[in-house]
């Protein structure tokens, strides 16, 4: 099944004016621009423009070079800039300027080496960059640098890729071979070595450090260049090497590690050489892994993912090999998206959802513009499904569902358009038919059925596009009809059907307005819009109904909410100028928690009776689509909400949509 769970990643690129596709090193400065490195100068982003800088041959307070290898914000907000070939840069941001260290063989204080991999702060404040030749400590003071070799035989190996400081004041080194620390005492750096634990999967061999990371549980994370990840467990004192040998969600999918962050979930982010971002859950770790899909535009742009930045809205940013930026954030998506997946046979039929209902046994029921009627099952996350065979007189008949209900009893009834009514045998997965028989009044009354409504007594309601309402009894197989040829509703087309709480009325949508209809009289009270009547109905097309109670309902039309008091027969409107994303309501479902979801032609919108406020939701939090369909909506047993439109559907508990804590700050540039 197309459970659509994978991030929806955003994509900075060439078009939105970053000078190089290629991103090493991403910042964020403590005004809240970012910042990211490029091998074509450096980039400055404010959210909407990037600025881009260049080194300038005339002149000296340009940055030094064009090719940035990384950058990084201290404890004081300085923004330093290491290169790839010209040293250190410090960001002035009072006129844009920087200012130079590089490598001065005359000068033992100068910094070891042009060929910067990365900066780091420690906690007492020493700035420390690490080199090909070797490592720098800089002294913000007298602006000298103290050097520091890497204690390796062979020259070629003096290569420095990380420096990390852990919860115990460790500052760990990655080198081009094995782990190091720095020696505070005897200001040195000297190798790692430990006494093997019997139960470590860590064998011991010399790897390539290229990346060091402790995680909330104090634990320490190294990434290597071409063998996977290894795992120190500081409290157990084991170790646990994480090989890319076989492809299960128990080893990490990658061989080349570039860096680790961990959000605000618990979650460890990897990024990694050619194999995406990889996801650790640190409670059961379990990797997870998401990659560049040509098919989906909102998938990783690019496989290589050197950097990982969560900046202060908890918003991730990956710079990546040759993709750009990427971004996503974890609040973004609150909503289960499902839909076809192309050569997938357990996924959806068809992506246009008309209506739902559940089995007793808690199957969801979902009707298709095409599909049939497709079945999903939570616990496998399959979906099967039911469609049409002309060569089979008890398949469905027809694979348009648009209506759906569940007796009782337990029996499955399925609307068509033009196609008539359906009952399902479950067990044999046949079909017993009801159509529109010419000439006879206890048949249907027309073929194309809006909306079915069981209730206690065992009867099925039916609402049609052109015939009006319909009253079936499901015992004796015999139908009522109410339309205007018996002069009755006084519209052919239902829009909807609802049952009152106590089960004596229905409330039944029509684009003339809005029938109340006593099941025992068969009497119809019409409500309808009015000119220059303000408390009475703003639209007669009437889309959704829910009842709150015996004396408030609640109505969806095209023109926005409406409270229905039943005591005064007065109506309340909300519209767009209330905070509505949209005046078309397509459905109304309540939550536990006094909430009404409203699903809209402008995306979902969750509204508070108690404050008469709306949080309005779009396709950038997860949803299908911004448009939803009419009917297209249902509360199952387990409290969950379903609304279905024109790219499949959302599920979602309401206690799970949380929103974003962490507000981001509104820069002014």
């Amino acid at each position: 099944m197309a459970f659509a769970q994978s991030p929806n990643f955003q994509t900075i690129s060439l078009d939105e004016g970053l000078s190089q596709s290629g991103v090493r090193s991403i910042a964020q400065d403590k005004t809240g621009f970012l910042w990211f490195a490029t091998s074509d100068g450096l980039n400055k982003y404010n959210g909407y423009e990037i600025q881009v800088f260049r080194n300038e041959q005339n002149n000296p307070k340009s940055i030094s070079s064009d090719i940035i290898s990384c950058v990084f914000t201290d404890s004081k907000g300085n923004l330093w800039i290491g290169t790839r070939d010209k040293g250190l840069n410090l960001y002035v941001a009072k006129d844009e300027s920087f200012r130079h260290f590089q490598k001065d063989p005359k000068n033992p204080k100068s910094i070891i080496s042009n060929e910067i991999s990365r900066i780091y702060e420690d906690r007492k404040g020493n700035l420390w960059i690490a080199t090909f030749e070797g490592l720098s400590r800089f002294n913000s003071d007298t602006k000298e640098f103290y050097n520091f070799e890497v204690p390796h035989g062979n020259l070629n190996y003096k290569r420095v890729f990380d420096i990390y400081e852990d919860s115990e004041n460790t500052l760990w080194v990655a080198g081009l071979f094995g782990l190091f620390i720095f020696d505070r005492e005897v200001d040195a750096l000297r190798k790692f070595e430990r006494v093997e634990n019997e139960i470590d999967t860590f064998s011991g061999e010399e790897l390539v450090f290229s990346k060091i990371f402790e995680d909330s549980n104090k634990n320490l994370w190294l990434g290597t260049l071409e063998n996977g990840i290894v795992f120190w467990d500081k409290k157990a004192d084991t170790f646990r090497h994480f090989k890319p040998l076989k492809k299960d969600k128990t080893t990490i999918p990658a061989y080349s590690v570039w860096d680790f962050n961990e959000d605000s979930k618990g979650n460890l982010l990897i990024g990694t050489w050619k194999t995406g971002l990889v996801k650790l859950n640190l409670d059961d770790f379990a990797f997870e892994n998401f990659r560049k899909n040509d098919s989906n535009p909102q998938s990783l742009s690019d496989n290589t993912i050197f950097s990982i930045l969560i900046d202060h809205s908890e918003t991730i940013w990956l710079g990546t090999g040759l993709g750009g930026v990427c971004k996503t954030n974890p609040f973004q998506k609150k909503f289960n998206h499902v839909k076809n997946e192309i050569g997938n046979p357990n996924s959806l039929r068809n992506n246009i959802i008309w209506n739902f209902d559940e089995t007793l046994d808690g199957k969801i029921l979902i009707g298709t513009q095409g599909g049939g009627l497709n079945v999903l099952d939570k616990k496998t996350k399959k979906i099967s499904n039911f469609q049409h065979n002309p060569n089979d007189s008890k398949s469905i008949s027809g694979d348009v569902v648009t209506a759906i209900s569940v007796d009782g009893e337990g029996k499955i009834w399925v609307g068509n358009s033009m196609r008539g009514l359906n009952l399902l045998n479950w067990e044999k997965g046949t079909f017993e038919h009801f159509s529109r028989i010419e000439g006879n009044e206890n048949s249907l009354s027309n073929n194309f059925i809006t909306n079915l409504l069981a209730d206690e007594n065992g009867i099925l309601w039916i609402g049609t596009s052109f015939g009006g309402l319909n009253k079936f009894d499901t015992k004796t197989k015999t139908f009522k009809h109410f339309s205007k040829a018996e002069n009755s509703i006084q519209s052919n087309r239902i829009s909807t059907l609802t049952n009152s709480k106590d089960g004596n009325y229905l409330w039944i949508g029509t684009p003339v307005g809005l029938y109340k209809f006593d099941k025992e009289t068969e009497e119809l009270e019409l409500y309808e819009s009015k000119p220059n009547d303000t408390s009475g109905l703003s639209s007669n097309e009437i889309m959704s109904v829910y009842e709150e109670s015996e004396n408030l309902v609640w109505i969806g039309t095209y023109n926005g909410l409406e409270k229905f008091d039943t005591k005064t027969k007065t109506f309340k409107h909300y519209t767009t100028q209330d905070g509505l994303p949209n005046n078309l309501i397509y459905a109304i479902l309540p939550d536990d928690n006094g909430n009404l979801w409203l699903s809209t032609n402008k995306g979902l919108s969750k509204f508070s009776p108690k404050d008469e406020t709306f949080r309005n939701y779009d396709v950038s939090d997860g949803l299908q689509s911004n448009e939803f369909n009419g009917n297209s909506a249902f509360k199952s047993s387990s409290g969950e909400l379903f609304f279905g439109g024109v790219n499949g559907f959302n599920f979602f508990h309401p206690d799970s949509v949380k929103d974003n804590p962490n507000i981001p700050k509104i820069l002014i540039s």
